[in-house]
């Protein structure tokens, strides 16, 4: 019988029986929200497709002991009066290999750059063995940089931001989707990246709509809570603006100060923006 408005932050609406009162938050009335999955979708461990199931004649392709050929389809070979399918691969000087099917495991299919077409190799040359001497002591030299750097990394120390509390509990139910598996699942690993008390090192992507950018703001989020300030760097200064757009929508609800600086800003502007960050 009787009406209320109230301004304020609802997670989800509730009744008292006794009281005879129902509380409603915007969400519910207007059907903003949807009703997140209680369970998560495992993701099958990723692996390789079978590049021959694509393979044409005429396509490119890397053996491993000879080098570079050109796949030109399949022939059935009688060996000791038993019949086999076998690759047929062109090489250099029209230099003809059949690899029986049981040893595909030695030829890959050709990956590289479309606008350049590489030279066929040459059976029984040394060129072959040369590159792949070269690019083994590449790939080694690039592992021991790898692990170098990875050691430094893990010895630098770091901030360690929890999650867990109240607010942020309130930022992940104020979400107006649900949330994907994959993108469940970025959110976690962020989240426990942050944790720790080393710097994060990790690369997020994801196709247009995925959804980075509330994974993001998860992790913004997780740190302010903490007492810190979040800088997000992006390319442009539309992509600034539009950032600087989202993350005040998504955030408005929360005692959180989100300012932009552009070009697109005044020097006052800027100046005034650098003040209250120092």
């Amino acid at each position: 019988e009787r009406l209320t408005l109230c301004v304020g932050r609802l997670g989800r609406g509730f009744r008292l029986v006794r009281q005879q009162l129902i509380v409603l938050g915007d969400s519910e009335l207007f059907n903003r929200t949807e009703i997140r999955p209680q369970t998560r979708r495992t993701r099958p461990d990723a692996r390789a497709i079978d590049s021959f199931l694509d393979l044409e004649p005429g396509n490119l392709v890397v053996h491993l002991a000879h080098g570079i050929g050109r796949y030109r389809g399949l022939k059935l070979i009688d060996r000791q009066g038993r019949s086999e399918e076998h690759l047929s691969l062109e090489f250099r000087d029209r230099v003809q290999l059949y690899v029986p099917v049981s040893l595909i495991h030695l030829v890959q299919k050709y990956v590289g750059p479309s606008k350049t077409t590489p030279e066929l190799s040459k059976i029984g040359g040394s060129t072959w063995e040369k590159k792949k001497k070269r690019v083994a002591e590449a790939v080694n030299d690039l592992a021991s940089d790898m692990l170098r750097m990875q050691a430094v990394r893990e010895a630098q120390p770091g901030l360690s931001h929890p999650e867990g509390s109240h607010w942020q509990t309130e930022f992940a139910r104020a979400f107006p989707y649900s949330e994907t598996a994959d993108q469940a699942e970025a959110i976690d690993s962020v989240g426990a990246d942050l944790r720790r008390s080393r710097p994060m090192d990790r690369l997020l992507c994801g196709d247009v709509g995925y959804g980075k950018t509330e994974v993001a703001m998860r992790a913004a989020f997780q740190a302010i809570d903490g007492g810190r300030q979040v800088a997000v760097l992006v390319p442009t200064t539309v992509l600034a603006e539009q950032h600087f757009r989202t993350f005040s929508e998504r955030m408005a609800e929360f005692p959180v100060t989100i300012e932009s600086l552009s070009r697109f800003k005044t020097r006052k502007q800027q100046l005034g923006t650098l003040q209250r960050v120092a």
